[in-house]
């Protein structure tokens, strides 16, 4: 069963330690900043859309990383508060309209783990463009994060 709860922890950990890599490095351009920018920003926008709230970024808008490293652990909070939400109505679903204008309705709980997935594809290509600047890059594998950081798993001696 898949554990969004689990899910979520790696993926706001991960973001945060790309996040900290960004603002450790001297970047010869915005795109990685960009990116990432972007991954923050998609959490606001879906979170605007399950809570009816107002989301104050677009989707593309650049963020310097230490408003990055606050809006990720702001958003890590919403989304254990909407998770809290869906326990106590499993078919919550969220009727939103998209950027194309076209309305659409989706179970939130498939919301959030699109939001995780998004998370991981957009952090490749930053850690991508990250590496090809010779700049050293975070380690975030899902496994090294149950390994090291969750100590989850002991060495078989």
């Amino acid at each position: 069963m898949i554990d969004l709860i689990e899910l979520s922890e790696y993926d706001f950990w991960a973001n945060g330690e790309v996040i900290d890599c960004l603002s450790r490095s001297d970047l010869p351009e915005n795109k990685p900043l960009k990116i990432m920018s972007h991954v923050i920003n998609a959490y606001g926008l879906w979170f605007e859309r399950i809570e009816k709230s107002k989301h104050n970024s677009g989707v593309w808008d650049i963020h310097l990383p230490e408003i990055l490293k606050s809006k990720n652990q702001e958003y890590e909070k919403t989304f254990r508060k909407i998770l809290n939400e869906i326990k106590s109505d499993p078919e919550m679903q969220t009727v939103y309209v998209n950027t194309s204008g076209e309305k659409f309705a989706s179970y939130t709980k498939d919301i959030l783990m699109h939001l995780i997935i998004h998370s991981s594809y957009h952090r490749g290509q930053v850690i991508q463009l990250l590496s090809s600047y010779g700049l050293e890059i975070p380690y975030i594998d899902y496994i090294h994060y149950k390994r090291k950081i969750k100590n989850r798993i002991s060495k078989n001696e």
